[in-house]
């Protein structure tokens, strides 16, 4: 699997995660294009995923916020938050800490 894709990619059991930089409509492509790599690859070794389980979430500034992400042309959820391996993560912005 992980010859196919550009992105990069986190494997942890049996939770996938696939994280890329997306500036422009090129780079919105490619990470669809792994989408669709990973897809392909689950199917043909019979461990599909769960599409009701995956999710985009946009960390930082999206220049394109409505862009849509999708497996087995089904859309992907879009979430502001997630707990992964107990740590909840978030899209907003980091604040910068002020001393008292």
């Amino acid at each position: 699997m992980l010859n196919l894709i550009t992105s990069t990619i986190y494997l942890y059991a049996d939770d996938t995660k696939l994280f890329g930089r997306v500036d422009n409509h090129l780079d919105r492509k490619t990470l669809q294009k792994d989408l669709d790599q990973l897809s392909v690859w689950s199917q043909h070794e019979e461990l599909r995923f769960h599409v009701d389980k995956c999710k985009i979430m946009r960390i930082g500034g999206s220049r394109n916020p409505h862009a849509r992400y999708t497996i087995e042309s089904v859309n992907l959820q879009t979430t502001d938050e997630e707990k992964d391996l107990g740590v909840w993560i978030d899209s907003a912005p980091l604040k910068s800490f002020q001393r008292h």
